[in-house]
């Protein structure tokens, strides 16, 4: 039983190993459709391999349990495991390697060896114990039938048992030396170039022409050289005939490749030039044009132009010239292909003139942008500013930006405007001010200025106050007006109310002054005294002192000119004090004597030049009063010194007073 079982594994390794040894011929699909190479087309499922078995062997060529594989060589048949021939086709012979790769010598149908030939082929025979079939039964220059000679091969002629004689050398075939039956290609019988006054020949002698390869005679040619055909080979063949090869009768031909016709000398639709190898204009009505120029004959549309259809019309643009120039192209033209004009009318721009130029806009670009748009440039329909320049913003550019004023939006609002806003005209605030700033640019740290001069000067303050920043009262005895103060040195403009006088309005007239009116700049009474007092404040004016007066208070409303004034004032009003003291003293001394006279006289003065002038001066007399009067003087004059003598010198001025002694 052990045996047994190991005689069946070596069976079976032997087997797997000669199945190897076959693996790895040539496999031929075909034989996979169902049992296309099993003998007798019989196959099946049963055997040791998983793809089945052909169960009755293999066809010719083939082998493998499948019959999938091809016999190697020449083998018709071969070993159904191992590559290895056990039979060979007619022609070849196994060789040491058993695979019919020998070759039979010629004359053999088969054989075993490259000299031993097992059968002859017809005509050949083995004789005088020869193998190879050397021998013929046919003479040589014969044609046989059944191993007899019937006729002699071309060139020879002779006995039909022989055929050892030979033709004339541009004979093909012949009957005898002088009788050819037929000439060799490019030679004929008969006469010579055709002449009816040559002889006649029979011996292939003459020669065809030229052109001709073969004839019958000179003006008869059967074939000619390759691109010629007629009776006499001297017409061309067509340059369409394929391989330049044309029927010798009419020059027929099968065309080449671009060309059509029995003569195949027309280009096919779409084709022109020699060999029709170039191609007609893109646009060419039906595909065609011209075989030789390759001039169109028409165009595919009315817009296209030019001899090569390759131009559009004035106006048209387009790989058709199917679409129109754009509207404001110059002279109604534009580029072929993708339409860009030339040039553009007035105003537009662009590659299409599409665009305006800049600074203007609208559908025919003939409205201007807006002054203060930048670079001059809006938007072509709107005529909107895509940006605006310097401080400028809004669709227009008409409007200030937020923080600038004027005409050109270069000024800017006051830093005190509140939220920033001012008007755009004249920079006035418009949401008020910051806390504690006043002015209608809001140009003060105050609350009393009504109207600014720049940002950060006030021109006009709330009545009542006044100085750069409005914050000083004006003097509470000014008249009370639409100002009642000036603005810069706060003296009252419309004068003081009465009793009082002096720029602020500050001194008090006289109580010696009729109605307590006083002059408003020198503080005399302007209706006189009550009294027939003698105090300075009550004597008339002269002409000229009155002069000198207006001339200074004409002098204070400079204000350089008031502090001038005020200086020499000043030394005036200590000069008249020290005179009225001197001047008391001399009446008190008069007035113990008992009289004081009083009287204006004229003083008469000659000049350098010899003219003469008088000026009124008062000249003080001694006058007799009583006691009464005496008592009453002295208390006024005491009161009315006290006040002159504490003004100051910008407040009030008597001009040039002259006192008698």
């Amino acid at each position: 039983m052990i045996l047994k079982y190991k005689v069946t594994i070596l069976l079976s390794l032997l087997f797997c190993c000669k199945w190897i040894l076959a693996a790895g011929g040539e496999i031929d699909e075909r034989c996979k459709i169902e049992c296309a190479c099993c003998k007798n087309e019989n196959c099946g499922p049963d055997g040791f391999f998983p793809e089945g078995n052909c169960y009755d062997g293999c066809i010719d060529g083939y082998r493998g349990v499948r019959c999938y594989d091809k016999c190697t060589f020449n083998c018709p048949k071969c070993d159904k495991y191992a590559n290895i021939c056990e039979s060979c086709y007619d022609g070849f012979y196994l060789e040491d390697t058993k695979d019919c790769s020998g070759v039979c010598p010629s004359k053999c149908v088969s054989c075993t060896s490259s000299i031993v030939c097992t059968k002859c082929k017809d005509e050949f025979y083995n004789d005088h114990g020869s193998t190879d079939c050397r021998y013929r039964k046919c003479p040589v220059n014969c044609k046989c039938e059944q191993n007899i000679c019937v006729e002699c091969q071309a060139g020879y002629f002779g006995p039909s048992t022989t055929c050892v004689e030979t033709c004339p050398s541009n004979c093909n075939t012949c009957q005898s030396k002088d009788l050819c039956q037929s000439c060799k290609a490019g030679y004929y019988n008969g006469k010579q170039l055709d002449n009816p006054q040559n002889p006649v020949m029979y011996n292939c002698v003459h020669q065809c022409r030229a052109e001709c390869t073969s004839c019958l005679t000179f003006n008869n040619c059967t074939s000619c050289v390759t691109g010629a055909f007629g009776p006499t080979c001297q017409q061309q063949c067509s340059t369409g005939c394929e391989k330049n090869v044309c029927n010798i009768e009419n020059g027929n031909c099968i065309c080449k490749q671009n060309f059509e016709g029995v003569n195949c000398t027309k280009c096919i639709p779409g084709r022109y030039g020699d060999s029709c190898e170039k191609t007609c204009p893109l646009y060419c009505k039906n595909e065609i044009c011209d075989q030789r120029s390759g001039k169109c004959n028409e165009c595919i549309r009315e817009t296209i132009t030019g001899r090569f259809c390759d131009t559009c019309k004035d106006g048209w643009y387009g790989d058709t010239c199917n679409l129109s120039c754009p509207t404001y192209c110059r002279d109604n033209t534009c580029e072929r292909y993708i339409g860009s004009c030339y040039d553009c009318t007035n105003n537009f721009d662009g590659i299409r003139c599409e665009e305006c130029v800049f600074g203007k806009y609208g559908k025919k670009c003939d409205l201007v942008c807006p002054n203060n748009c930048a670079d001059g440039i809006c938007n072509q329909g709107s005529g909107y500013c895509l940006s605006c320049m310097n401080n400028y913003y809004g669709n227009e550019c008409t409007i200030c930006k937020e923080g600038f004023y004027g005409v050109k939006c270069d000024q800017n609002c006051s830093s005190n405007c509140l939220y920033g806003v001012c008007n755009r005209l004249d920079g006035e605030c418009l949401y008020g001010c910051k806390a504690n700033f006043s002015g209608d640019k809001c140009c003060v740290n105050s609350e009393n200025c009504l109207i600014c001069d720049t940002n950060t000067e006030c021109r006009q303050c709330k009545v009542g106050f006044y100085n750069e920043i409005c914050n000083d009262e004006c003097p509470l005895n000014c008249v009370k007006d639409s100002e009642k103060c000036d603005k810069k040195t706060g003296h009252c403009l419309s004068g003081c109310i009465a009793g009082y006088f002096g720029g602020d309005c500050k001194a008090s007239c006289s109580r010696l002054c009729t109605d307590n009116v006083c002059d408003q700049n020198t503080g005399r009474c302007s209706k006189g005294c009550d009294s027939l007092s003698r105090e300075i404040v009550c004597l008339p004016y002269t002409e000229n002192q009155t002069q000198t007066e207006n001339n200074n208070n004409n002098n204070n409303n400079n204000p350089t000119a008031v502090i001038v004034m005020g200086v020499i004032i000043a030394v005036l009003v200590i000069s008249l004090a020290v005179s009225m003291i001197f001047l008391w003293r001399a009446r008190f001394s008069q007035n113990n004597t008992g009289g004081k006279t009083i009287s204006t006289e004229n003083n008469i003065q000659e000049g350098s030049d010899g003219h003469t002038t008088s000026q009124k001066n008062p000249v003080y007399y001694n006058v007799m009063e009583t006691d009464s009067d005496s008592q009453i003087a002295k208390e006024t004059e005491n009161n009315e010194y006290e006040k002159i003598t504490s003004l100051h010198g910008s407040e009030h001025e008597y001009g040039h007073i002259t006192v008698g002694v």
